[in-house]
């Protein structure tokens, strides 16, 4: 293959290995392909690797009127879809085995699509192994050469809110609780954890209820020592993605405070961590660097580990800024607040 245009950082990699399965769940490895995703290459084919086919079944993706078993493309604002060319079918039971590596931070959903079945089978895009099984039946168009495409959909607009987002500490586990409202054509909700607050992976998955709001949980058993960031991803049935605000839990830490963040804060919308925190209510005043008092409120903090959000009426100009806080118990604290804008 030409390197025409050398790859900016790690390829985002699908893999897919067509195997058959024989009774008992045995498989046999027939074909395979890969498409690599990265700035630096080409919208062409010029850089990719031609299919050379065998005996026997045949699997590609097909673009330009080609087949290729290596494809490399550049990366997608929206949308991308790959069409499979499978060749050389029998009347058996098949499976595809697709992993996709470094797609996770991206925020965006992957399936594969049966156009003779029109059902679609959602992949996980956190690096593990997703099972597609299918039929090759006595009926002709189940054997069609361009039956399957798999779809990518980066992260568009959901209509559903997350209201309240918490974590509580209980013994070694964690306990999340997330309430929702204007849940409409949601699919489901995963729970992504992190260490560093950064770099999240996928700990659980919660199908949507058909209801219009819902409260779900989750108790982590499995935590880490020290910091524990979690965050919801919101996924759609047309692919809409979203996100929660970041919680975090510290196992093992017994101090009481109330940290912001993300700082700085983005969308004139500033997330307050309360952590071992009081119950009751907190006087909260945000102030200029000059002591102008530009925003006054109250919250009514439940007494878990949770993130409460607050939004002043009038944007925030870029700058930094002071949050007084006052609580039961004689608490007071003043917060820096950077804002980006």
């Amino acid at each position: 293959m030409a390197g025409t245009n050398p790859p900016n950082g790690p390829d985002k990699q699908l893999l897919l290995d067509l195997v058959t399965v024989a009774p008992g769940n045995i498989e046999t490895l027939l074909d395979g392909l890969v498409v690599r995703y990265n700035t630096g290459y080409l919208s062409s084919t010029t850089d990719d690797a031609d299919k050379i086919a065998k005996a026997g079944e045949n699997i590609a993706s097909y673009r330009e009127l080609k087949d290729l078993s290596e494809e490399k493309r550049p990366l997608f604002y929206s949308t991308d879809t790959i069409f499979l060319h499978i060749t050389n079918t029998g009347i058996r039971d098949y499976r595809f085995k697709v992993i996709m590596q470094q797609f996770s931070i991206t925020g965006l959903m992957a399936k594969v699509y049966d156009n003779y079945l029109h059902t679609s089978t959602l992949l996980d895009t956190y690096g593990a192994t997703t099972n597609v099984n299918f039929s090759v039946t006595a009926d002709p168009a189940s054997a069609h050469p361009f039956r399957f495409s798999i779809i990518i959909i980066t992260a568009m607009p959901l209509p559903v809110t997350i209201t309240s987002f918490a974590a509580t500490q209980q013994a070694k586990n964690i306990a999340l609780a997330w309430k929702v409202s204007n849940q409409l054509n949601m699919l489901q909700y995963e729970v992504e954890r992190s260490a560093d607050g950064i770099h999240f992976s996928r700990v659980a998955t919660q199908p949507a209820t058909g209801s219009n709001s819902n409260t779900y949980n989750w108790v982590d058993e499995h935590t880490l020592t020290g910091n524990n960031f979690y965050r919801i991803r919101c996924i759609g049935i047309a692919g809409g993605i979203g996100y929660s605000t970041i919680i975090n839990v510290k196992m093992g830490s017994t101090i009481s405070n109330i940290n912001i963040y993300p700082n700085p804060v983005t969308n004139n919308i500033i997330a307050l961590q309360f952590t071992g925190m009081q119950k009751g209510f907190y006087n909260l005043r945000l102030l200029s660097s000059m002591g102008q008092a530009l925003y006054t409120t109250t919250i009514n903090h439940n007494g878990n580990n949770s993130t409460q959000t607050i939004m002043p009426a009038n944007s925030i100009a870029k700058g930094n800024y002071y949050l007084e806080i006052v609580g039961p118990g004689n608490f007071k604290a003043s917060k820096l607040v950077s804002v980006a804008k």
